[in-house]
C-alpha cells in the first residue's frame, strides 16, 4: 500500500509519508545508490484522508463502516502497545518508537525502497582506483605568433609605403595620372 500513496494516515494516530530521493553517489562506499522514496511518520496528521479506508474497504471486502471500526481498533491497540512497550513493529515499513514524553517516529527498515520504477534496480559499487601521481603541467603565458603580429603591422606599413611612391612619382612626373 505504501508503494502506491504517497501519505497513509490512521486517523487520530499519525500518518507515513513518503518522499522522493534522486540517485546518489555515497563517496565513503563509492556505491551509487538508485532513486528511491523515503518512509517518514508525521504525529501531526491526524485527519483522515480516505487512503486506508478505501483499501481495507477493498481488500477486506467489507462496509466503510466495517472498515471504519477495523482501523479504530487497530489505533487503539496500537496505542496500547506504544505506550505498554515503547516500540511497535509496523510490518514492510519499519519501527515506530516512543521515548517517554516524546514524539512517536519511525526507523524505517535499512535498504528498503518504496519507489515502484526502482523495483529492480540495484546499488552499483565503483571499482576503486588509487590516484597515480600525475604529471602537472602549469599552464605558463602562451606564446603568441610572431608572424600573426608581423602580418598585422606589415600591411598597414606597406600601404602607408605604396601611398608615398604613388604620391610621390605624381610629383615628380613618373607616374602620369591626370
Amino acid at each position: 500500500m505504501i508503494l502506491k500513496n504517497e501519505c497513509i494516515i490512521l486517523p487520530g494516530f499519525g500518518g507515513f509519508e513518503t518522499h522522493y530521493q534522486p540517485a546518489s553517489l555515497d563517496k565513503v562506499s563509492g556505491k551509487i545508490l538508485p532513486p528511491s522514496k523515503q518512509v517518514v511518520f508525521r504525529e501531526e496528521y491526524k485527519v483522515d484522508n480516505g487512503t486506508l479506508l478505501n483499501y481495507v474497504c477493498e481488500k477486506e471486502k467489507i462496509s466503510e463502516d466495517e472498515a471504519q471500526q477495523f482501523i479504530e481498533k487497530y489505533v487503539s491497540e496500537l496505542k496500547f502497545k506504544l505506550e505498554l512497550q515503547s516500540r511497535v513493529d509496523i510490518p514492510e515499513i519499519g519501527i515506530l518508537i516512543k521515548p517517554i514524553n516524546g514524539k512517536v517516529f519511525l526507523k524505517p527498515i535499512d535498504h528498503e525502497n518504496y519507489l515502484i520504477d526502482s523495483f529492480g534496480l540495484s546499488e552499483l559499487k565503483l571499482p576503486f582506483q588509487r590516484e597515480a601521481e600525475k604529471n602537472v603541467v602549469i599552464p605558463g603565458p602562451e606564446k603568441k605568433s610572431h608572424s600573426i603580429k608581423g602580418a598585422a603591422l606589415l600591411i598597414p606599413l606597406l600601404t602607408v609605403f605604396v601611398t608615398f611612391l604613388i604620391i610621390l612619382s605624381v610629383r615628380v612626373g613618373l607616374l602620369k595620372i591626370f
